[in-house]
């Protein structure tokens, strides 16, 4: 918090109590006019004699107190100063919701003992002093010895005082080290965007990879994952933040739930610091990542949105501000220690947060306004920040307890942007007190402290740029049309290799195979197999092999022989007979390219409408369809067992298109089966999906029974307990939430719905029998 002019702040001291401190300080004639007091103790506030009185004649609890305020660079929130001296058993413990404490009347206390009297006796000193009024306090209110929400040395004062008196603060002792690698995770992101050039990716109606791509894409990775049922991508959260990067780097494509690599993949063309870089800033800047995520607790967090939302701007902010305290860390550690291997405590990092800018991540001014009304009504109660404030997350389990909050919330954030962004990007090492066992990409439990790798020293510091060796690694092609790129090897290079072959595994050596088909997609995509083989020999140093040359030149021109024909047409008529009278008449005939089937033949598209007319005049009435949407309404008939006929004599090849991913085709015609449905869901279709498409498609729409089978076969309803419970009702919610306080009580009730104020528990049968003797131990009539 940037502390306010010091005339500024003496200003919004309340008069009377600045004539006590004016008093204290041996002023025997005190102004009459709040202006008057304003001046004489702006004259007299930084007077070093002033301040080597007051420090002489301070008590020995205030004198620890001022100490703790000094360690803490002269500043600190209030209620985390209580905390503090709290903690070190210089004061008793209080309350710690509202004002501090009503305020104390500094004149009385000759020896101060709590919180409100030490720090009133530290106001009345003058060797600290107070801003910024405290929540839900109006705003022509004046502070006093109460103190506002923060508490400070003025810096007109900390000059003349002498250090603390306090132990310096212990380093961090790391006894193992977890490396963050910024080459394995640009290799990753290689394989994954290869693995998607490979075969794209379905998405879900959440906007997650799908089950059957995740364990695809999990077996190709450097750092492997175990994918476990029942899970989602968003569980696996180093493969979700890939993902995301890559699209954010836009090397993937989101084109109607399916994600498909950019073909043209200029990012990994540039050098690996460039490419760090880039990562780095997409990370840092971005709002496509959450880290608010990791402190979400299933049942017990109300949260706004799901994980695959993009994050709202508090949280980007919030993930700049711990990066800008890192930076204030490293570099005043390095300072200390002169030395750039510095490790930065969690704890201290956390610390400074709490202390200097408790709103970097939740604000405490939307609580404060509920708790302004809530006062009124229910003047027991208090509205916690970890309940209300605008992110619209809830964390029920820390409403009556800020500090378990912090470390539950703010902390958690903290730490798991350590630990996520800048531990997967490779710029930042984690240090641990104890044996550690990675396991996936989830940084292991009981991080002590994290170290600047030299990447993160570049980004984060301005330092240096790393020297990165060229990569030099070989690229060997043998006779059996295999392909070997040693390490160290650029991902431009694999990324080309990748083009034209089958990637078939990822270690240290990247091994490839040529094959037709791998050759084939490439021929698709532009290159030949002249430039294939030119860029082979280039970066092998060595010619291709003969027989490899053979068979890609064969393969050049069987692809030179294959004719494509844009913008076609089809027709497909009802029988052979049919067929071939269309093929005898003199006119239509022509508007025919070629005969496919007995049934189907190719035509020329532009000529589509004089065919029509000519089938009108002839007595046909032919059914014509330019598109999907064209033909799926009203296109089918479809029975309560799942048998499905096509509403026309002739079904279009779009309706074939648009039943194939949830129907078996039998002989007997289409049909929806629990196979075929098993089969949808392996594909991304959940039932939802599948009714709306058949809703368009059937005439009449999709029967009650088959509805119901349809949601049956795709698990719809998922899985449920059933479970039976007792309901208790109490006079009204006051009374619920009291006998809730009680201990012995609290195990066995659980509120039924409290946000609605119906004063309704819940008890477990098993329980019934002691809740009831308990009860009635306290005067409940039980009926």
């Amino acid at each position: 918090m940037t502390q306010p002019l010091l005339p500024v702040a003496i200003d919004a001291f309340n008069a009377n109590d600045l004539g006590a401190v004016l008093r204290h300080a041996g002023v025997t004639d005190v102004p009459k006019t709040k202006e008057g007091k304003v001046r004489l103790w702006l004259e007299q506030v930084k007077n070093p004699e002033r301040i080597s009185r007051e420090l002489a004649r301070l008590p020995d609890r205030c004198r620890r107190a001022l100490a703790v305020l000094q360690a803490a660079d002269g500043e600190l929130r209030t209620l985390r100063f209580r905390s503090l001296l709290e903690r070190g058993g210089i004061t008793g413990s209080e309350s710690k919701r509202g004002r501090i404490l009503a305020p104390v009347r500094a004149e009385a206390v000759a020896n101060p003992v709590t919180f409100a009297e030490v720090l009133a006796a530290l106001l009345k000193s003058g060797l600290i002093w107070t801003h910024t009024l405290p929540e839900g306090v109006q705003s022509n209110a004046r502070l006093d010895f109460a103190g506002g929400r923060f508490v400070y040395i003025p810096h007109e004062i900390a000059r003349h005082l002498p250090p603390p008196a306090l132990g310096e603060k212990a380093l961090p002792q790391v006894t193992q080290t977890v490396s963050g690698s910024a080459r394995t995770c640009q290799r990753d992101l290689y394989l994954l965007w290869s693995a998607v050039r490979e075969m794209p990716m379905q998405l879900t109606a959440a906007n997650l990879v799908r089950m059957a791509d995740l364990k695809r894409l999990a077996g190709q990775l450097l750092v492997s994952e175990t994918i476990e049922t029942g899970t989602k991508e968003s569980d696996y959260r180093r493969i979700f933040f890939l993902r995301r990067l890559l699209s954010a780097l836009t090397l993937l494509e989101d084109d109607s739930y399916v994600i498909r690599a950019n073909p043209e993949p200029l990012f990994f063309a540039a050098g690996p610091v460039s490419r760090v870089r880039a990562s780095f800033q997409n990370w840092r800047d971005g709002a496509w990542w959450n880290e608010l995520w990791t402190t979400y607790v299933q049942g017990k967090t109300r949260a706004s949105g799901n994980a695959a939302d993009f994050a709202p701007g508090q949280v980007v902010a919030a993930r700049r501000k711990v990066l800008e305290t890192l930076v204030v860390w490293v570099k005043r550690l390095e300072a200390q220690q002169n030395s750039t291997e510095v490790w930065v405590a969690v704890d201290d990092l956390s610390d400074t947060l709490h202390d200097r800018n408790d709103e970097f991540l939740i604000d405490r001014e939307t609580a404060a306004q509920a708790d302004s009304y809530r006062s009124y009504y229910r003047p027991t109660q208090y509205a916690s920040p970890y309940q209300y404030n605008k992110l619209g997350w809830a964390w029920e389990a820390y409403a009556n307890s800020e500090e378990q909050g912090w470390n539950g919330v703010e902390r958690t954030f903290i730490q798991a942007v350590l630990t996520e962004g800048l531990f997967w990007l490779g710029l930042v090492d984690l240090g641990y007190a104890r044996p550690v066992t990675p396991e996936g990409g989830k940084a292991p439990n009981g991080l002590l402290a994290v170290r600047l790798t030299d990447m993160g020293r570049w980004l984060l510091l301005d330092g240096p740029a790393p020297a990165i060796p060229e990569e030099t690694g070989r690229v060997v092609l043998q006779p059996n049309f295999r392909v070997f790129a040693f390490d160290p090897i650029s991902d431009s290079v694999l990324a080309r290799l990748d083009s034209f072959a089958v990637r078939l595994n990822a270690e240290r050596a990247v091994e490839y195979e040529i094959t037709r088909d791998s050759v084939y997609r490439a021929q698709l995509a532009g290159q030949d197999v002249g430039q294939i083989q030119a860029w082979l020999e280039q970066t092998t140093g060595s010619a291709v092999p003969q027989n490899v040359g053979r068979n890609l030149d064969e393969w050049q021109a069987a692809f030179e022989r294959i004719t494509v024909r844009p913008r076609v047409g089809w027709i497909e008529v009802a029988s052979p007979a049919l067929a071939d009278a269309l093929l005898a008449h003199p006119r239509l005939n022509q508007i025919i390219i070629k005969q496919v089937t007995p049934t189907g033949f190719l035509a020329h598209t532009d000529r589509m409408d004089e065919l029509e007319n000519a089938l009108l005049a002839a007595g046909e009435l032919p059914a014509r369809s330019s598109g999907r949407e064209d033909a799926r309404r009203g296109s089918i008939l479809l029975a309560d067992d799942g048998t499905i006929r096509s509403a026309l004599a002739v079904p279009s090849l779009y309706v074939y298109g648009l039943l194939q991913p949830f129907c078996d085709r039998t002989p007997a015609g289409w049909r929806i089966t629990a196979a075929s449905v098993a089969r949808a869901l392996d594909q991304g279709l959940d039932a939802a999906a599948i009714l709306a498409e058949l809703e368009q498609m059937a005439v009449g729409g999709v029967s009650a029974p088959l509805r119901a089978r349809i949601k049956a076969w795709s698990r719809h309803y998922g899985r449920a307990t059933l479970q039976s419970l007792i309901m208790l009702q109490f006079r009204d919610q006051e009374t619920l939430d009291e006998l809730l306080a009680d201990p012995e009580l609290r195990p066995y009730l659980k509120p039924f719905k409290p946000e609605a104020r119906l004063g309704l528990a819940t008890v477990a049968p098993e329980a019934q029998a002691l809740l009831s003797k308990l009860l009635t131990e306290r005067g409940v009539d039980l009926t």
